[in-house]
């Protein structure tokens, strides 16, 4: 039996004709009565997972989640190695960034940082590296990379252009810092508390977590923490705390219900590596397997918003330099795909439905669906990492 979360839902034509299928809302998944019975898992980050719940699942022999993080699972898999832990490792990167730099983009336009700021980027993987290079590209000339797990050649080559840090030390230093890390309390550098367990920020540092709750300690941040904050996720989810969500509720703090990685792309794809990856495990032959088109994902997840083009027939004009003018026009334009303060708001004034938010969240589109016109003779690099479609204007 395959015991499924509920937004796999729209697989189950292809999951029912390889075994029975079941479906439940992720928090309650693991309390089924045929929780039991299940030999496949998959999952979300909304159900947990450790030794505990196996015991229910005699049977179990496959969990797949469709998230980059895979901290919800808690479980030594050298204890259970007849279990495939499978996870959908990158498949928002992009979604996140994008969050996270709309975020620096804003935070910019404000002067609450400046170019020749010492920025910080802890975490160097898939999305980590990205921000580091899109930074770099919008101009920040100070970008300081701490990532202990990495080489400093792999981190060389992922993070062009930084400084790398062999410790946390120097982070005390920075002006702005995002994590992007996993949660960890076991490991050789456990990123749990990370602040203010590793290193105490200085007091005007703006700090931005898009990973997991509990990476930042919130009772820092209301007891010892004026400057703004960015907070995507909380360490008591679906219920943050009153105290945390008044702390990071009102703009220029941005506080939004985990959902920096909606994108419409990012859960597709990570879907699609999972249904691949379950393929592999039941060994489907290559004529029988099912492959995820563009076609279909508009089908089943197709966003109220459309793209700029199929509404006014044409994509914004950006006069791109990296004067204040520039920056302002780049913010209002992100602004239109990713309204992060109508988000903030929606969420500080019903706390309580942390996971209907979230459910009913109006997937966005990455920023690869939206076409921009930029004056022929600026530098185009940085939209071209961000995968903006660019049409240059002579």
């Amino acid at each position: 039996m395959i015991l499924a979360e509920s937004s796999y839902r729209f697989l189950e034509s292809i999951l029912s004709q390889w075994d029975e299928v079941i479906f439940a809302d992720g928090r309650n998944l693991l309390h089924m009565t045929e929780t039991h019975r299940a030999n496949l898992l998959l999952i979300r980050s909304t159900t947990a997972i450790d030794k505990a719940a196996l015991s229910c699942m005699p049977n179990l022999a496959y969990i797949g989640s469709a998230t980059t993080g895979i901290d919800h699972i808690v479980i030594d898999q050298a204890k259970f190695p007849n279990i495939r832990i499978y996870h959908a490792s990158g498949a928002n990167s992009h979604s996140v960034a994008e969050y996270v730099f709309k975020v620096c983009i804003d935070w910019l336009h404000l002067g609450m940082v400046q170019k020749e700021d010492l920025i910080a980027v802890v975490g160097c993987g898939h999305i980590g590296s990205k921000i580091s290079s899109w930074l770099g590209k919008l101009g920040f000339s100070h970008i300081l990379v701490f990532d202990p797990f990495l080489s400093t050649t792999e981190l060389q080559q992922r993070c062009k252009g930084t400084v790398i840090l062999k410790s946390p030390d120097s982070l005390t230093k920075a002006k702005m810092i995002t994590f992007h890390v996993p949660l960890t309390k076991t490991s050789y550098y456990p990123t749990f508390h990370y602040i203010p367990q590793m290193f105490k920020p200085r007091k005007d540092a703006l700090l931005i977590n898009t990973s997991r709750g509990g990476i930042i300690s919130e009772e820092y941040l209301i007891q010892n923490h004026p400057a703004s904050i960015c907070l995507d996720v909380f360490e008591n989810e679906p219920t943050p705390s009153t105290q945390i969500l008044k702390r990071a509720g009102s703009f220029p703090n941005i506080a939004t219900p985990h959902i920096a990685g909606y994108s419409l792309e990012g859960r597709w794809l990570g879907y699609a590596m999972v249904l691949e990856d379950v393929q592999n495990f039941l060994n489907i032959p290559e004529q029988a397997r099912y492959h995820f088109s563009n076609e279909v994902m508009q089908q089943h997840w197709n966003p109220d918003h459309l793209f700029w083009e199929q509404k006014s027939g044409y994509s914004p004009f950006l006069d791109w330099n990296d004067s204040a003018r520039g920056i302002q026009e780049l913010s209002l334009i992100l602004n239109t795909i990713l309204p992060l303060q109508e988000i903030q708001q929606e969420f500080t004034s019903n706390p309580a439905h942390f996971d209907k938010i979230r459910k009913e969240y109006n997937h966005r589109h990455e920023f690869s669906k939206y076409p921009l016109r930029l004056p022929a003779k600026c530098d185009l690099s940085l939209f071209d990492e961000l995968r903006f479609p660019i049409t240059p204007v002579p």
